[in-house]
Protein backbone atom coordinates (compact mmCIF):
# COMPACT_ATOMS: atom_id res chain seq x y z
CA UNK A 1 0.00 0.00 0.00
CA UNK A 2 2.61 2.95 1.10
CA UNK A 3 6.12 2.49 0.06
CA UNK A 4 8.68 2.51 2.69
CA UNK A 5 10.11 5.95 1.62
CA UNK A 6 7.24 7.47 1.96
CA UNK A 7 6.38 5.47 5.37
CA UNK A 8 9.78 6.56 6.71
CA UNK A 9 8.77 10.20 5.91
CA UNK A 10 5.70 10.34 8.18
CA UNK A 11 5.83 7.64 10.91
CA UNK A 12 6.81 10.54 13.95
CA UNK A 13 3.60 12.42 13.00
CA UNK A 14 1.48 9.97 14.49
CA UNK A 15 3.43 9.62 17.39
CA UNK A 16 3.87 12.79 17.99
CA UNK A 17 0.24 13.13 18.39
CA UNK A 18 -0.30 10.52 20.56
CA UNK A 19 2.22 11.35 22.74
CA UNK A 20 0.53 15.25 22.64
CA UNK A 21 -2.75 13.53 23.38
CA UNK A 22 -2.06 11.68 26.29
CA UNK A 23 -0.15 14.47 28.11
CA UNK A 24 -3.04 16.42 27.52
CA UNK A 25 -5.44 14.32 28.92
CA UNK A 26 -3.23 13.43 31.81
CA UNK A 27 -3.09 17.89 32.22
CA UNK A 28 -7.06 17.67 32.06
CA UNK A 29 -7.83 19.59 28.75
CA UNK A 30 -11.02 19.62 27.07
CA UNK A 31 -10.77 17.75 23.78
CA UNK A 32 -7.54 16.32 24.77
CA UNK A 33 -6.58 14.51 21.94
CA UNK A 34 -7.72 16.55 19.28
CA UNK A 35 -5.63 19.87 20.93
CA UNK A 36 -3.08 17.96 22.88
CA UNK A 37 -1.89 16.37 18.98
CA UNK A 38 -2.14 19.64 17.16
CA UNK A 39 -0.16 21.43 19.51
CA UNK A 40 2.35 18.72 19.51
CA UNK A 41 2.86 18.85 16.06
CA UNK A 42 2.76 22.50 15.76
CA UNK A 43 5.54 22.62 18.82
CA UNK A 44 7.70 19.88 17.12
CA UNK A 45 7.18 21.31 13.68
CA UNK A 46 8.24 25.48 15.00
CA UNK A 47 10.06 24.44 17.13
CA UNK A 48 12.70 21.55 16.42
CA UNK A 49 14.17 21.16 13.08
CA UNK A 50 12.55 17.64 12.63
CA UNK A 51 9.71 18.38 10.07
CA UNK A 52 6.77 16.24 9.88
CA UNK A 53 5.23 15.69 7.56
CA UNK A 54 1.27 14.79 6.85
CA UNK A 55 0.03 11.26 6.85
CA UNK A 56 -1.25 10.46 3.04
CA UNK A 57 -5.34 10.40 3.25
CA UNK A 58 -4.94 11.63 6.82
CA UNK A 59 -6.78 14.87 6.07
CA UNK A 60 -9.67 13.50 4.62
CA UNK A 61 -9.69 10.83 7.31
CA UNK A 62 -10.25 13.18 10.16
CA UNK A 63 -12.60 15.52 8.20
CA UNK A 64 -14.54 11.70 8.69
CA UNK A 65 -14.22 11.04 12.13
CA UNK A 66 -14.94 14.67 12.82
CA UNK A 67 -18.16 14.76 10.78
CA UNK A 68 -19.36 11.49 12.36
CA UNK A 69 -18.89 13.04 15.73
CA UNK A 70 -21.25 16.06 14.77
CA UNK A 71 -23.60 13.79 13.56
CA UNK A 72 -23.67 11.56 16.18
CA UNK A 73 -24.71 14.33 18.20
CA UNK A 74 -27.74 15.51 16.31
CA UNK A 75 -30.63 13.89 18.98
CA UNK A 76 -34.52 14.60 18.24
CA UNK A 77 -34.12 17.70 20.90
CA UNK A 78 -30.91 19.17 18.50
CA UNK A 79 -33.21 18.42 15.34
CA UNK A 80 -36.19 20.29 16.52
CA UNK A 81 -34.20 22.99 17.21
CA UNK A 82 -32.31 23.42 14.28
CA UNK A 83 -35.80 23.43 12.28
CA UNK A 84 -36.85 25.76 14.58
CA UNK A 85 -34.13 28.27 13.39
CA UNK A 86 -33.97 26.97 9.90
CA UNK A 87 -35.27 30.09 8.18
CA UNK A 88 -32.50 32.13 10.11
CA UNK A 89 -30.26 29.62 9.22
CA UNK A 90 -31.12 29.77 5.48
CA UNK A 91 -30.97 32.90 5.53
CA UNK A 92 -27.21 33.26 6.93
CA UNK A 93 -26.69 30.41 4.43
CA UNK A 94 -27.70 32.19 1.28
CA UNK A 95 -26.20 35.64 2.13
CA UNK A 96 -23.18 37.42 0.90
CA UNK A 97 -20.13 37.50 3.29
CA UNK A 98 -19.37 41.11 2.07
CA UNK A 99 -22.77 42.80 0.65
CA UNK A 100 -22.09 44.88 -2.22
CA UNK A 101 -22.94 48.05 -0.53
CA UNK A 102 -21.03 48.15 2.34
CA UNK A 103 -17.41 47.36 -0.24
CA UNK A 104 -15.38 50.21 0.63
CA UNK A 105 -13.36 51.90 -2.77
Amino acid sequence: MFDRASLKSWWGTPLVGLLGGFLASQIGWPLPWMVGSLLAIILVRCLTPWQLTEIPGGRKCGQWIVGIGIGLHFTPGVMEQVLSHFGLISLAHWSPVCPPWSASG
